[in-house]
This record gives structure tokens, C-alpha cells and sequence, in this order.
């Protein structure tokens, strides 16, 4: 008897033990989840190697019920590493730190070190965050930064029926892919004295995309360098103009809206 009451004991520990590590990433995922109104880390189960399966996300005041807007932020080379929390100073982050309201859900992925940005690891998250978030599938966005705004340009092209705008800041990418843009709303920013990344690259993107019937914006920022980044993402009237961008109602929004390549006010 003695014999089989430690044998049951001991399966019983096994299946506790079992059980608890089958539950515990589960656990960790909503002990770091945010609540609304705050920044916090989320995780995904990434199959690609460029993106840590970590991300910040940012849910807003008042996040619960209802579909709301989704921002990607994807960071320059300098961000890449193994904490996404590095990322809290850049972008929609610092933004919202700053006091900006941002009425949606921002998620920003970090790629690892030596890595650069891939449309298909980038998807893979949008579907991730879309399932496990209220996403709002018509009011999802790219906002890139330097290396991220290549990356932006890509996946966007790679993607153009995903998103309802994208917002380039500081980066070039492929004019072959400016068919592929042409219908995706687009508002481009870079610095005139830019010595890292040339504003020739932000223009010729977007001059391509003009030659292929798009329509994009695209602001000069007189007297800036590269690190533009912060400044333009606490501008109120981007957001504005973000928001009201949807995907299902694409071609209404962009009735009558003259495309613009005009300096810094």
C-alpha cells in the first residue's frame, strides 16, 4: 500500500510539474501584456531568425471592446538587439510618452543584431498581434524609420492590400516597386540635410510612385538631420491624417486629394 501511494504521489507531482510548464509561458505572456493606456511586451512564436519573439506593444486608453486602428513601428539599424524595451525612446513610443494620445495600438517588433527586416516576419507578426489583439483589419498601418522605412516601402509593396498607409521617414527603397505602392496612401518625411540616408531616396520613391498614378505626400524638413524621427511622430497632424485612412474606403479618400512634396512650415 505504502508502495503505491508514493507512486501515485509521484505521478501526480509529474502531471503537476507537466502542467505547469505547458501553463507558464501562457502565465508570463499575461503577467506582461499591458494594460490600457501604458507600454508593455508581448511575445510571438517567430519562425523566421530576424525578429526576437519579443515586441513592445502599446495598447490605448480605453482599449477593450471594439475593433481599433493597429501601428507597426519598425526602428532603425541602431535599435536592433535582444530588449525590445530599448525601443520605448523612439517613434510612437516616445510619443505617447511625451503626452501624444494615440487612439490605437501600437506594436513595435526588434529585429536581432545583424539582421535586417523581412516582409514575410513582419506579416507574420501583423497576424499575430491581429488575432490577439482587437484589430481593426481595414485601419492597419507601417510607420518606418532609417532602415525601418526601408522596410516599410517593401512590405508594404509586398503587401499593398494589407495596409491602409504607410509612413516612411528617412529611407529609400525599390522604384520597381512603385507600381505596387501606388495605391497604398503614403506619406514620406526626410530631413534636407540628411548625411546618413540622402534625401534624393525618399524622392525618388516618391516621384516614382507619382509617374505610377500614386498620389503620396512628402514633407522636407528644412535644416534636419537624420534623426528626424521622434519630432515627426509628435506632430498631431500626422495622426490626424493616419487615422483617417482606411483601407475599405481607399478609393473615396483619395478622390480629390492633390499629391504634395512641400517643405517644413
Amino acid at each position: 500500500m505504502l508502495r503505491r501511494y508514493y507512486l501515485e504521489l509521484l505521478l501526480i507531482l509529474s502531471a503537476v510539474l507537466l502542467i505547469g510548464q505547458l501553463a507558464w509561458p501562457t502565465v508570463t505572456r499575461w503577467w506582461w501584456r499591458p494594460l490600457p493606456g501604458s507600454i508593455g511586451i508581448d511575445q510571438f512564436d517567430s519562425v523566421g531568425v530576424e525578429l526576437n519573439q519579443e515586441f513592445l506593444v502599446y495598447l490605448p486608453p480605453g482599449y477593450g471592446s471594439g475593433a481599433w486602428p493597429l501601428v507597426v513601428y519598425l526602428h532603425g539599424a541602431g535599435e536592433r538587439g535582444t530588449d525590445p524595451n530599448e525601443l520605448r525612446s523612439w517613434g510612437p513610443f516616445a510619443a505617447v510618452q511625451n503626452g501624444l494620445h494615440i487612439p490605437g495600438i501600437v506594436i513595435g517588433p526588434q529585429c536581432r543584431p545583424d539582421s535586417g527586416w523581412s516582409p514575410d516576419s513582419i506579416m507574420q507578426l501583423v497576424e499575430h498581434a491581429a488575432s490577439r489583439y482587437n484589430v481593426n483589419r481595414d485601419r492597419i498601418y507601417v510607420v518606418g524609420f532609417s532602415m525601418g522605412a526601408y522596410g516599410t516601402w517593401q512590405t508594404a509593396a509586398s503587401n499593398p492590400d494589407v495596409f491602409a498607409a504607410i509612413v516612411p521617414i528617412c529611407g529609400g527603397g525599390s522604384l520597381e516597386n512603385a507600381k505596387a505602392l501606388a495605391k497604398v496612401p503614403t506619406w514620406a518625411f526626410h530631413g534636407d540635410k540628411d548625411n546618413v540616408v540622402p534625401l534624393v531616396e525618399s524622392q525618388s520613391m516618391v516621384e516614382a510612385m507619382l509617374a505610377a498614378g500614386g498620389q503620396p505626400k512628402m514633407t522636407v524638413i528644412p535644416e534636419a538631420g537624420h534623426g528626424i524621427v521622434n519630432d515627426v511622430c509628435c506632430r498631431l497632424e500626422l495622426w490626424n491624417w493616419l487615422f483617417q485612412q482606411r483601407r475599405d474606403q481607399r478609393q473615396s479618400l483619395q478622390q480629390g486629394t492633390e499629391p504634395s512634396v512641400t517643405p517644413d512650415s
